[in-house]
């Protein structure tokens, strides 16, 4: 039998478990439930949160690119300056294990540096935030789902509210900042309902909308062979540089991998290179793998159950 005391559901006194619920039953005693906000999630979906929380990705991603191309430092600081790690979900991992890889202002600067740089070498082609993951050091499944949850605190608040409406569940009134405003383009803080334990505010997340850790090491290395298959192998001016050790000179996938290492630097002179990379993969590879969790996984992270066989 599953125990949840611990969970969500329990303290707040619902008789339904995980897979009863429409958001995820987190652990209110643990900083670090290892689930992580997928965006590409998120636009895979088409309920009604899911198509607003992509509507707002979307309009941030376009208004970013635009400041970082047109705009200046201080308005592209500006704009992200709402990007610190959130402390309502629960989700991720805490701020101890991460070692300083959250968006805090000091890690702000060389992220910014790094953004601009990628935006501005010939990577129009780069359509969604999440895409960043491929190019950028230390940005991984973690960094991506910190900066979803902020750009959509919003929803994710309304969808609280709703579901505490639901089970009837107490709220009070408490001051959140940092919440991006779909209209204006600012962040803005102000008080809203929410649920409260242990005298902090806790924000619910639909469970279809999140991943399991690793997710992005994984997505990241299909990314790096997928390359290597299709136009790496087809691409005489780089194979030329590569020591052939098939039969009768064929170049290999390992020969590729040998002397190219798998490093995001390596993908991002890769993408640059080849115009279609990034289209080709998303379409013919990486759409038929987003899937979202089973009520089981999402079970075995909340209800602290033999984590290892999440798969």
């Amino acid at each position: 039998m599953i125990s949840n005391l611990h969970n969500f559901s329990f303290i707040f006194g619902l008789e339904n478990k995980q897979n009863q619920l429409n958001f995820v039953d987190i652990n209110l005693l643990k900083k670090d439930n290892l689930l992580f906000i997928d965006p590409r999630l998120i636009a895979h979906n088409n309920d009604k949160i899911s198509i607003t929380m992509d509507k707002y990705l979307r309009k941030y991603w376009s208004a970013l690119i635009h400041e970082i191309k047109t705009g200046t430092i201080s308005n592209t600081f500006k704009l992200m300056r709402g990007l610190a790690e959130p402390k309502e979900t629960h989700l991720g991992f805490s701020e101890k294990k991460q070692s300083g890889n959250s968006m805090g202002d000091k890690l702000k600067p060389k992220f910014i540096k790094e953004l601009i740089t990628l935006i501005n070498t010939k990577n129009g082609h780069l359509t969604n935030l999440e895409d960043i993951e491929f190019f950028i050091d230390k940005v991984g499944e973690d960094r991506i789902s910190d900066i979803t949850t902020k750009i959509v605190k919003q929803v994710l608040i309304d969808f609280t509210i709703s579901e505490c409406k639901k089970y009837n569940i107490e709220t009070k009134s408490v001051m959140q900042k940092d919440i991006w405003n779909y209209e204006t383009g600012e962040w803005e803080k102000k008080s809203v309902e929410l649920p409260i334990f242990d005298n902090k505010p806790v924000i619910l997340i639909p469970k279809n909308i999140v991943r399991l850790k690793g997710g992005s090491k994984n997505i990241v290395s299909c990314f790096y062979r997928f390359a290597i298959r299709e136009y790496v192998l087809n691409d005489n001016s780089i194979l030329q540089k590569i020591p052939p050790t098939g039969k009768d000179g064929k170049h290999l996938i390992k020969d590729v991998k040998n002397q190219f290492p798998n490093s995001k630097e390596i993908l991002n002179s890769w993408n640059n290179q080849f115009p279609k990379l990034m289209v080709d993969f998303k379409s013919d590879y990486l759409h038929e793998k987003i899937i979202c969790l089973t009520d089981e996984q999402i079970e075995m992270i909340v209800y602290d159950i033999n984590y290892q066989n999440v798969g």
